[in-house]
């Protein structure tokens, strides 16, 4: 299957200090940095206000979590004041998160009729982003067509999830019939191995 490369985000102060190893595209600690962890570092042009401070995003980016892992931790020992790695085990808290919740709605079933209340279930997680182009491919095959006989969809968000942390998309599975959600989750995680298991209540 197609792969893409992990990433990790995180903020810091537009401060000319801690710029400067950025602007400078020879900057031995930070080309070090890249090479041994076998990562990209970069800053984002765009800055905007976190707390009432501006602030611009660093994206790392590797082949894997580890890697990743890795990176931000040299950062930190050569770059004290980036504070990579401040966020990042609950970077690794929300990657675990799978939510199972119930909803009641009303609907039209009928023209003139009363509205009928109907009962469905949403399982929310989280898709690394580096699984997407295999996602992509995976949706057109017989695993996808499985869970659309199921009942169930399968939405993944087309944009990464904002703020610190592994840049992932938010995504939900929905149905009616709350064991065929958990199976749909099963059948997703049969393929993409690094999604956490549902441990609620089936």
């Amino acid at each position: 299957m197609a792969s893409s490369l992990a990433g990790y985000r995180f903020y810091i102060p537009c401060e000319s200090g801690l710029l400067k190893p950025f602007l400078n595209e020879s900057d031995r600690r930070m080309l070090s940095i890249q090479k041994s962890c076998n990562c990209e570092i970069r800053l984002t042009q765009e800055a905007r206000l976190k707390r009432g401070q501006k602030v611009r995003a660093v994206i790392v980016t590797g082949l894997d979590k580890n890697s990743l892992e890795s990176c931000l931790r040299r950062l930190d020992d050569t770059f004290p004041r980036f504070y990579a790695c401040a966020n990042l085990q609950s970077a690794k808290s929300a990657l675990k998160i799978v939510e199972l919740k119930r909803y009641l709605t009303d609907e039209d079933l009928v023209i003139d009729k009363p509205s009928t209340p109907i009962t469905y279930y949403q399982l929310a997680f989280n898709l690394d982003r580096s699984d997407i182009p295999s996602y992509e491919i995976w949706r057109e095959g017989s695993d996808a067509s499985l869970i659309k006989k199921l009942g169930c969809t399968i939405v993944v968000s087309s944009k990464d999830t904002p703020g610190t942390g592994f840049l992932r998309r938010y995504a939900l599975i929905t149905g009616e019939n709350k064991k065929a959600v958990i199976h749909s989750y099963d059948i997703l995680r049969s393929t993409f191995t690094n999604l956490p298991e549902y441990t609620g209540d089936g």
